[in-house]
């Protein structure tokens, strides 16, 4: 079994708690942080594909299986200061890009349109507006898909090829692009 840790410095001392004992070494993390520093994380487990969501936003953890995706390789994590909560995801069987919303009942799948085989990077982004971005690398390139005017659309991101690993670092309010 593996453990998965938050380590935080609180009031200028470091501390930890124990978020998930029982998880099967726990891949393809994502955090983040929301406005009243609560922690939302998303992880995939090893064993079972089963992407799970947790929070501490009332005070303890509390944990929320978002979808069993078997293959998902990284779950981007968008918060919204509404308080809502985003999972971007790859879904190789079905070869879908998807968010999961969360929502009172559980987590709802949205599928963007389209086919994509293979995605090697994947990176999810909201806007309080409501607008999603998605910036994935596939076979042909790089690519922002995004609904901001309401309805889904994509365009090819130049972005030089280089050896090495391939995130993308995107600054909605400037429309640039970077890669790391």
């Amino acid at each position: 079994n593996g453990t998965i840790i938050h380590i935080h410095n609180s009031s200028g001392e470091w501390t930890h708690d124990i978020v998930d004992h029982e998880v099967q070494y726990g891949r393809n993390q994502c955090m983040d942080l929301d406005s009243q520093d609560a922690t939302h994380l998303v992880y995939t487990d090893n064993t079972s594909d089963i992407v799970n969501y947790m929070t501490n936003v009332s005070g303890g953890w509390t944990s929320h299986a978002v979808a069993e995706i078997p293959g998902a390789m990284e779950v981007p994590l968008a918060l919204k200061a509404n308080g809502s909560v985003l999972v971007g995801l790859h879904d190789p069987e079905q070869e879908q890009l998807c968010i999961y919303r969360k929502s009172d009942s559980g987590f709802e799948r949205i599928n963007l349109p389209g086919q994509f085989p293979k995605v090697y990077s994947l990176n999810l982004l909201s806007t309080d507006a409501g607008a999603y971005y998605f910036v994935y690398r596939t076979d042909e390139g790089w690519f922002v898909s995004n609904n901001a005017n309401g309805n889904w659309t994509t365009m090819p991101v130049n972005i030089e090829e280089t050896n090495g690993p391939n995130h993308a670092l995107v600054d909605l309010e400037q429309n640039s692009m970077g890669r790391i």
